[in-house]
């Protein structure tokens, strides 16, 4: 399903956790990328380590280094006011 173009909405977006850093292996060999992951870490620095040990042991030399915030969107009102409830 594609994301729809975004339109003005004054919802505030409330971070509720930790920032987590993890890396991910784009190497491409064969025809097929790697894919190894990393495990996910509170320090930003920890991916460059594993990285480096990942690099060592296999020889791959590309890497997405990226991070995960947890996130509340509260869902939109109602034409009568009361909340809708979030799709699952």
């Amino acid at each position: 399903m594609a994301t729809p173009a975004p339109s003005r909405d004054r919802r505030v977006i409330e971070i509720n956790g930790v920032r987590k850093h993890f890396a991910e292996c784009t190497t491409e060999t064969d025809g097929n990328v790697c894919g190894a992951r990393s495990s996910l870490w509170d320090n930003p620095l920890r991916p460059n380590a594993w990285m480096r040990a990942h690099a060592d042991e296999t020889g791959h030399g590309t890497y997405d280094r990226c991070w995960s915030e947890p996130v509340t969107v509260p869902a939109k009102n109602t034409t009568d006011g009361r909340r809708q409830s979030a799709p699952t």
